[in-house]
């Protein structure tokens, strides 16, 4: 077993937080932690900066929204357990 070789599975099977590194599922956790902190400004910027804080609040939404929708880390995590469960069974 080469260590070094990315095509090796049973790499990917001991080790499914790598897997799910690169795909990355650090920033789909780092955008759903932000969302309390954003929601945090919005609050208190929303008397003073009233129309700036809609906008920035429909884009975070909608680019959270895509961004979430659209990675592929939890998906192919469920993919790999299926498969795990299919080779071994």
């Amino acid at each position: 077993m080469d260590e070094n070789n990315p095509n090796d599975k049973s790499r990917w099977q001991r080790i499914y937080m790598l897997g799910l590194y690169y795909l990355d599922f650090l920033n789909l956790t780092t955008s759903l932690i932000l969302i309390p902190a954003f929601i945090a400004m919005a609050v208190a910027h929303r008397n003073v900066y009233k129309p700036y804080v809609l906008i920035t609040s429909i884009l975070f939404i909608m680019g959270n929204t895509v961004f979430i929708a659209n990675n592929a880390s939890l998906s192919m995590l469920e993919l790999s357990r299926k498969y795990a469960v299919s080779v071994s069974a």
